[in-house]
Parts: C-alpha cells; structure tokens; sequence
C-alpha cells in the first residue's frame, strides 16, 4: 500500500479521524469499508494499466518470435550447427520459456486481483521462470566456458568443444534444472480468502520446511 498523509486519510476516509499530530504508524486497526476505498484509491489508473499492458505483451511477442528465428535459423540453415550455436539454442529456448510462462500472470494481475488460472497454471507458472532463470543461467555459463577453451586454448577445442558434447551438457543442464526446480510445484499453489484466489507460496519464507526444500 503507498505512504499517505493523515489529511489523505482522513479524506479518503472520514471515519478514521486521525489527528494531524497522530503517529500513522500507530494505527493498529482499519475498517474494513475504510480499506477497501484506501485500496481502490492506490489502484492506477486504467491507461496506466492498458500502457503496462501493452508495454509487457509487445515485449512478450517480440522476444518469443525473436528466440524461435533463433532457434529455427541453427536448424534449418547447414553450417550453424556449432557448438557454440547449440548453447545459444538452449538459451533462446529458456528464454522463450519464461516468456510463455510470466506473461499471462503480468497481464491478469493488471485487472483483477483474483487468480483466473486455477490451482494447477499457479504451480506450474511458479515452476517454469525457475526453470528458465536456472537452464538459461547454466547454458550462458557453458557457453563462456566453450568460448573460452575455443579462444585460450584452440588446439584443446578441435577434441573438447564438439557439436556432441555440446548437446550432451545442454541435456544434463535441463536434465539438472528440471529436478532442482521441481520443489517449486509443491511449494505454491492457490489461496482462497475472503477477497477471492491469489497464487502464492504454501508455507512462509521462516518455515524450515520451505528453506530445507530449497
């Protein structure tokens, strides 16, 4: 919730009555009919949504076509076939990933706060951007370590950095990813409260269960 001033409040809502001397972090209790018209006042305004919006979708759209020109460029044309190009495949196919995978949670969290995916999206739309933070992390660490044995070392890379290999490790790297992130889709999951569904973790950050599954 944004930082009011005890004029503000007491005009958004005249049945807090505080004081202009009052401590605001005192308060220890709002009304209800209080918090809802404080909430709705933080709330931006719809071009400020439909802007966002707009922004985060051409985002989405350019990077998921931009990833698989990428992908599809290494496959189709002869000669892109190199070690190196095997990486920047598993980066552009993590990367698409996470695109696939936030977006739709962006732009719904713009226009209501209740969840529209049901139970089932929320673990998996936790479990995939970790997924894909994780794959996309390791395959850039492959690929620096390739491109420096190619440039430090080129007579050890003739033997070391081979198309085969390269796909070898990118395999174990997603192999890896899958089970390290595999926690995510029982830690979250969707609450029902009085304001309706929200996709949220199952346990708090303090709970030992929570930091031994990480």
């Amino acid at each position: 919730m944004p930082t009011f001033t005890a004029e503000q409040l007491n005009t958004l809502c005249p049945a807090l009555n505080i004081d202009a001397a009052m401590e605001l972090s005192s308060l220890t209790e709002i009304p209800s009919e209080c918090f809802s018209v404080i909430t709705e006042s933080s709330e931006p305004e719809a071009w400020v949504k439909f802007s966002m919006a707009f922004v985060f979708a051409t985002l989405a759209v350019v990077g998921i076509i931009g990833n698989i020109l990428v992908i599809t460029v290494v496959f189709k044309v002869r000669g892109m076939k190199t070690p190196t190009n095997c990486y920047l495949v598993s980066l552009a196919f993590s990367d698409t990933l996470f695109f696939i995978a936030t977006t739709p949670t962006e732009l719904s969290s713009l226009f209501t706060k209740d969840y529209p995916f049901g139970s089932l999206c929320c673990s998996l739309f936790t479990y995939l951007p970790y997924l894909a933070i994780n794959s996309s992390a390791l395959s850039i660490t492959a690929f620096t370590v390739e491109r420096f044995i190619g440039i430090c070392h080129p007579f050890w890379a003739r033997t070391i950095c081979t198309v085969k290999r390269a796909k070898v490790i990118i395999c174990g790297i997603w192999v890896f990813s899958f089970i390290y992130n595999f926690p995510w889709l029982f830690l979250s999951g969707l609450i029902i409260d009085e304001e309706g569904g929200y996709c949220d973790f199952k346990m708090g950050r303090e709970d030992w269960k929570y930091k031994v599954s990480l």
